[in-house]
């Protein structure tokens, strides 16, 4: 059933939501673009993850200088970006309904192996929830879209979280081998409260 009505106003004479519907907004924090391929970490740290924001949303378009490289990503805490092999818990659907469901690991996947090729690479959101309260840890929401080496499409939507409640200051995106090529775009936004 569509809305064709709100406070009886016709949808076409609305000029603003009620301030009862809170829809937020984006802040946009800062963002990355690579000018070469030299790059092997994106990093956001604590000048951009602080507790004025309980949510961020991160958006991308990856290109790879190495066929076959896997989006990943890691949080820091206090400064030092996580390595540990049992940090983090992520779980994946790919575009085939087969699914990864990782309970500690060193890292948190977001892609399938990307190709490099011209039209190859890959585009994402993530969303990361909570990173800077100590209360309820931290985790992550994302889709990605992409095409391999051989420019065939694939697909994959997962989520991720630490195996402690941490407080975390800052989020790094890296690639299983190799490093980002020229033109690869992050985006960081706060998603006000």
């Amino acid at each position: 059933m569509a809305i064709i009505t709100l406070n009886n106003n016709s949808l076409s004479s609305v000029t603003a939501l009620p301030t009862a519907i809170d829809v937020g907004s984006l802040i946009k924090l800062n963002s990355v673009t690579t000018t070469d391929a030299t790059i092997t970490n994106i990093d956001f740290d604590s000048t951009y993850i602080t507790s004025t924001y309980d949510k961020y949303l991160i958006t991308g378009n990856v290109i790879t200088a190495t066929d076959g490289a896997i989006l990943r990503v890691r949080f820091s805490e206090s400064g030092t970006f996580q390595t540990g092999s049992t940090y983090y818990g992520y779980n994946l659907v790919g575009d085939s309904g087969d699914g990864t469901n990782v309970n500690d690991g060193a890292y948190i996947e977001m892609t399938d192996g990307m190709g490099n090729a011209t039209k190859e690479g890959a585009g994402f959101e993530l969303y990361f929830h909570s990173p800077t309260n100590s209360t309820i840890g931290t985790f992550t929401t994302h889709q990605a879209s992409g095409r391999n080496a051989a420019g065939d499409h694939g697909g994959r939507v997962g989520a991720g979280t630490t195996n402690a409640v941490n407080t975390n200051d800052g989020i790094r995106f890296f690639l299983s081998s190799g490093n980002f090529a020229s033109g690869t775009t992050i985006t960081l936004y706060g998603v006000t409260k």
